[in-house]
């Protein structure tokens, strides 16, 4: 990534727990702080995700290793790999290991602007020598407290932004993309151009 005189420079803070190497170690989990930088190298934290990472080959029960972590993996993981297993096959046809995006979120201010697809892309794109499929459920955060007619529009817009980067329906809110073919993608992304404000 790069920066002129008129941006922030974007960057990307991973943090794991290494690499596995047992069966307890089948299931890790990521943290992701998103960052800005100006010319003098003052940083500010814009969003943040939280990434679990699957390898099946590493264990006999695909679900009992996630269901140690939470139940709404769980439910991701049995619908990827159990209730849509066809679906799954049109994003991978080898399917084995898989990043489930647990949370991803952005200050306000850089919402509904393109930086989400962008820098979602770009995370995930750093796992695709080890993983082969992202998982993300679209829209967890919306209830009933929206309208309809609000909620739907929301809904649209989000899985938009999603499906831009090579996300897949595969069950009701349930998403999911083939990993290799988003780090091809994502070095060719425009890179979201942020201004700096006045008082830098």
């Amino acid at each position: 990534m790069s920066f002129t005189d008129e941006t922030y420079l974007l960057d990307m803070s991973l943090r794991g727990s290494g690499e596995a190497s047992s069966y307890r170690d089948a299931v890790r989990e990521y943290s992701v702080d998103f960052v800005v930088m100006d010319y003098e190298d003052n940083r500010e934290v814009i969003g943040t995700a939280r990434l679990h990472t699957l390898n099946t080959l590493m264990c006999r029960d695909p679900l009992v290793q996630l269901d140690a972590i939470s139940g709404e993996l769980v439910s991701l993981g049995h619908t990827v790999m159990y209730t849509a297993e066809e679906k799954l096959e049109e994003v991978s046809a080898f399917a084995q290991t898989y990043v489930f995006v647990d949370s991803f979120e952005l200050l306000e201010n850089y919402r509904g602007k393109g930086y989400g697809p962008y820098l979602l892309a770009q995370c995930l794109a750093a796992f695709f020598d080890t993983y082969d499929v992202a998982v993300l459920k679209a829209y967890p955060f919306f209830g009933f407290e929206m309208e309809k007619d609000v909620l739907k529009d929301t809904k649209r817009k989000i899985s938009k932004a999603w499906m831009s980067i090579g996300f897949k329906k595969i069950r009701g809110d349930v998403y999911a993309a083939d990993i290799l073919a988003m780090a091809e993608k994502a070095p060719k992304m425009k890179e979201p151009r942020i201004p700096i404000p006045a008082a830098v």
